[in-house]
């Protein structure tokens, strides 16, 4: 597939991504899914285990990659992208399971329905992340990182105020099923655009497993590659363990209601959209390293913010709002710096199954050690458990 083939399929790519972030934002990645797992009375342990479970599900991976690798990428990707929505869906049943039941089948009955939907994803974004490799070319990279951030970012900014309002004017478990109810409408057609796409080339699809294995050891044997995973573990594991509770941690310590906690999140988006152009231009025009250095700096910002926030004052929302949006300019320099520098950087054309499998797999054991270990720490009373969360994050 020649570049110009390549650059006509991405308004698909671009388009697809956008409807895939609406859902995202309004099923499990987001403020809603946290202030719903509060309105179960769920405990932040028991949150930080739900959280876990997608991230682990990511240790599949470096099994699942030859295979999916014979099958094809693009089709094994569209395929469990769509089947997790319907998986998803059984989770419009928590209410009635929690009013019949109790609250202790309503958190396993979730439990299940994470978990059956976080191994589609991971078995999904095997083939995908191979797939988007080939597709986008090595070029424009950095700028379709940053251009597909602000499609996302706009769209999120539309579905985070309409969430907002939502909570902020509903009551109970309903204002949640409604709004997952859309998110899972939008995702189903994320999966029919995402079909429109072509596929990776077909020779790209034969994969032995006698070379998988040799490629699994040549990726343990390189250093630059081992270096990487261990910087990206490092600050995946500590904004991971933070970010996933600071919904909570604005609700109950800062005394927030749950509309303005979701409204937050604007402020995250607006900091990604006017900043993601000029992150991904400078990426590729000077390289990754120079931009995942400075995001490292800025990273140190978000947690220092927080401690300073005034609890239960009217200038809480605006400086919060403030914390947010500097949060929003550090993690979108750090997802596209990191992101740019492992497809053309760490990974090499020739091993990128094995490369891609190990990848994943520890980014899933960083990603779900953060909330799983983050949730033991906010148990604790008032900012006794609050503190020492948001201290280790910046060491």
């Amino acid at each position: 597939m020649t570049d110009a083939e390549k650059r006509r399929a991405l308004p698909w790519l671009l388009t697809a991504e956008t409807l895939s972030m609406s859902f995202v934002m309004l099923t499990f990645g987001g403020s809603v899914f946290i202030l719903f797992l509060d309105e179960l009375q769920l405990g932040t342990q028991q949150i930080g285990f739900l959280l876990s479970l997608i991230p682990f599900c990511g240790l599949v991976a470096p099994l699942v990659a030859p295979l999916v690798g014979r099958f094809g990428h693009k089709r094994i990707y569209v395929t469990f992208w769509g089947i997790r929505k319907f998986v998803f869906a059984l989770i419009l049943f928590t209410p009635a399971i929690l009013e019949r039941y109790g609250a202790e089948r309503a958190f396993w009955w979730v439990s299940g329905i994470i978990f059956t939907f976080a191994l589609c994803r991971s078995i999904a974004e095997t083939g995908g992340f191979q797939w988007k490799k080939e597709i986008i070319p090595n070029a424009i990279r950095g700028q379709y990182s940053a251009l597909n951030s602000m499609t996302t970012t706009v769209s999120s900014i539309i579905v985070v105020a309409v969430a907002g309002y939502v909570i902020e004017n509903g009551t109970g478990l309903g204002r949640f099923m409604q709004l997952m109810s859309v998110g899972l409408v939008i995702g189903l057609i994320s999966v029919a655009v995402f079909s429109r796409v072509p596929p990776e080339q077909a020779a790209e699809r034969h994969d032995t497993g006698r070379e998988y294995l040799r490629g699994i050891g040549s990726a343990f044997r390189d250093v630059n590659y081992r270096r990487f995973l261990l910087i990206l573990g490092l600050t995946t594991f500590a904004s991971s363990a933070s970010n996933s509770f600071i919904p909570l941690f604005m609700k109950r310590e800062i005394g927030l209601t749950d509309g303005v906690v979701v409204l937050l999140s604007i402020g995250t988006h607006l900091g990604a959209l006017l900043t993601s152009y000029l992150w991904g231009w400078t990426a590729d025009r000077y390289g990754s390293k120079p931009v995942m250095q400075a995001s490292l700096v800025l990273l140190l910002l978000p947690p220092i913010n927080w401690l300073l926030l005034p609890a239960h004052s009217p200038a809480s929302a605006p400086l919060a709002m403030v914390a947010s949006f500097l949060l929003g300019v550090a993690n979108l320099a750090w997802q596209i710096s990191w992101t740019r520098y492992l497809y053309v950087n760490a990974i090499p054309e020739d091993n990128k199954a094995a490369y891609m499998g190990l990848y994943y797999a520890w980014f899933g054991i960083v990603s779900g050690l953060g909330p799983l270990l983050g949730g033991g720490f906010c148990s604790g009373p008032k900012m006794q458990g609050w503190l020492p969360l948001i201290v280790c994050s910046l060491v």
